[in-house]
């Protein structure tokens, strides 16, 4: 994977942003992944765990993200996959989370991703 994360950085309000990311595939058979999206929300649950802990929940799917509902990589080759934020949420607000990619067997692939809306 290059990059190995989706770090959109400070994104402008109302306007989307995308990275690409390459996906590259050295076996001789090619690979489809289905493609979902982790949320991570920090939370200090009611003061109990210091905000140094980074601590907080996770849930499936995260409405300012867009990813492909899969990708396939070719065989001895390598494709791209837009990830894709969505700028229309609230000044200062952060997305961050993990998108996954289920591929067949145990072979799976996970890459964060992080931005901020800001002006």
């Amino acid at each position: 994977m290059d990059p190995v994360s989706a770090s959109f950085g400070r994104v402008t309000l109302g306007h989307p942003t995308s990275v690409t990311i390459t996906l590259s595939n050295p076996t001789g058979t090619d690979e489809t992944f289905s493609v979902s999206v982790t949320k991570f929300t920090p939370d200090t649950f009611g003061g109990t765990v210091p905000s140094i802990y980074d601590a907080g929940f996770l849930s499936a799917g995260d409405d300012r993200i867009t990813v492909p509902a899969s990708v396939t990589v070719p065989a001895n080759s390598s494709t791209t996959m837009t990830v894709t934020v969505s700028g229309g949420h609230s000044l200062g607000e952060v997305a961050q989370g993990w998108i996954n990619l289920d591929g067949p067997g145990s072979n799976d692939l996970h890459l964060a991703y992080y931005a901020i809306v800001g002006h």
